[in-house]
């Protein structure tokens, strides 16, 4: 995901192959933002840790579908 024309702050973290972009137009966004990675950085981490090795790419692309089936 790209910035919006009206992007004013960017924060990018990167730790390991993991990025992640944060875009705010404004303080009180960006804090809430910072907050919403924060509260999800365990998810975060795992799906980064399943995802970086490249042996679980492909199981977790076969989950996905089966999930998709179930929908």
């Amino acid at each position: 995901m790209a910035a919006t024309a009206t992007t004013k702050i960017q924060i990018s973290y990167s730790e390991k192959g993991t990025m992640i972009n944060v875009y705010a137009d404004t303080p009180t966004e960006l804090d809430v933002l910072l907050h919403a990675v924060q509260d999800n950085a365990g998810l975060i981490s795992a799906t980064a840790a399943t995802l970086g090795n490249a042996s679980n790419v492909s199981y977790a692309v076969a989950q996905l579908e089966i999930g998709r089936a179930h929908v």
